[in-house]
């Protein structure tokens, strides 16, 4: 599977790409877009739920216009 992985990446312009970076842009996303811990948890099956928290840092384009 990581061979074939690896000729998808490369194919696709990429230099050096590994499988676990797609997996934490798939969290960020999906947290960015306002989804439940508990279901990014189950997506990306992670045990603990301390696992996926760190995919709730705030984005900096949601404290634009915060205070305004």
């Amino acid at each position: 599977m990581r061979h074939r992985f690896a000729v998808w990446y490369k194919a696709a312009g990429f230099e050096n790409l590994h499988p676990h970076c797609l997996r934490h842009s798939c969290g960020y996303a999906l947290a960015d877009k306002g989804i439940d811990l508990r279901t990014i948890q189950e997506w990306l099956g992670h045990r603990s739920i301390e696992m996926t928290v760190r995919y709730t840092r705030i984005s900096q384009q949601k404290f634009n216009g915060l205070w305004r």
